[in-house]
């Protein structure tokens, strides 16, 4: 079993042009293409966290946003920021579902043996095996990536590692 990650679209949730209605699905400015920002993403581990974007976009704070784009706010750019609030009155630069968060492959497997005493007893020995190849299966948290999130980027969650399973069956 194999399939791409979840759609995931970079959000600035202050909402400045519809507060109440859509300001949580508003999408974010960059100074970056779609296709330089497609670049960014990866499996990436920093500070003891592991993050579906190069941790280098994110602040210390943990946000990918602390200002705007050419403004003298006082809330000023951090080096290398690449994704920015988005003015009161506007709505953001970037498209929706822009990457995809981490994919899932899986392959699970089974080994059947029946032992036949009679025509009407059996007895079936199972053993089952579920992510056979262990591999890790990173979860991203989110389809909407808040840039003024404290946990921006990152990946909290991974599915179930390998697991074996063994019966036995008695049929009568």
């Amino acid at each position: 079993q194999a399939r791409s990650g979840v759609p995931i679209t970079f959000t600035d949730t202050r909402g400045t042009l519809n507060r109440g209605a859509f300001s949580g699905r508003q999408t974010a400015n960059s100074t970056l293409s779609v296709d330089q920002i497609r670049d960014l993403v990866g499996v990436f581990e920093a500070n003891g966290r592991i993050y579906f974007i190069n941790p280098s976009v994110i602040n210390t704070t943990g946000r990918a946003s602390e200002g705007f784009i050419g403004t003298s706010s006082p809330n000023t750019a951090f080096n290398g920021q690449v994704f920015f609030n988005v003015p009161p009155g506007q709505t953001g630069s970037l498209p929706r579902a822009l990457i995809d968060g981490p994919g899932y492959w899986n392959v699970n497997m089974a080994l059947l043996k029946d032992i036949r005493f009679t025509e009407t007893l059996k007895v079936q020995l199972r053993a089952e095996a579920f992510n056979v190849f262990n591999n890790v299966n990173l979860q991203n948290n989110t389809q909407f990536a808040n840039i003024n999130a404290t946990t921006f980027g990152q990946i909290t969650s991974a599915a179930a590692a390998r697991e074996l399973q063994f019966a036995f069956r008695f049929e009568f």
